[in-house]
């Protein structure tokens, strides 16, 4: 979890059985209320970060197969950690919305529009 840099709000990534979300809380309120609740079993979010007030990084895992990844989650004995995953980076506001894409899919990566990590020794 993270607070805003002005302390008003704060997220976490938090799991419901195999589903992973994101909740966004209003701490200047009483009882925290949220603001915002995203994420899922396809798009997992795995961290949260604030870039200003107004702005929270998120770090979804995304499989890179994604129609296998879809057929097989509703059977039997279905883990999403079996299945390789590719990380994508999301800005979103302090209610959950208007999000930017800052690191997207496999896809870019492959037609170099990002350009792959280099290992520097």
């Amino acid at each position: 979890m993270d607070i805003s840099p002005d302390g008003k709000y704060i997220a976490s990534v938090w799991n419901k059985g195999i589903k992973r979300f994101v909740t966004i809380k209003d701490l200047s309120k009483n009882n925290m209320p949220q603001v915002a609740f995203f994420g899922g079993i396809v798009e997992r979010p795995s961290r949260v970060n604030w870039a200003n007030n107004e702005r929270l990084l998120v770090t979804l895992k995304v499989p890179v197969k994604i129609n296998v990844f879809e057929k097989k989650m509703n059977e039997d004995g279905f883990n999403p950690h079996d299945y390789t995953m590719y990380t994508r980076t999301i800005s979103v506001d302090q209610y959950g919305k208007n999000a930017v894409v800052l690191l997207g899919g496999l896809n870019r990566l492959k037609k170099n529009q990002i350009p792959p990590a280099k290992r520097v020794v």
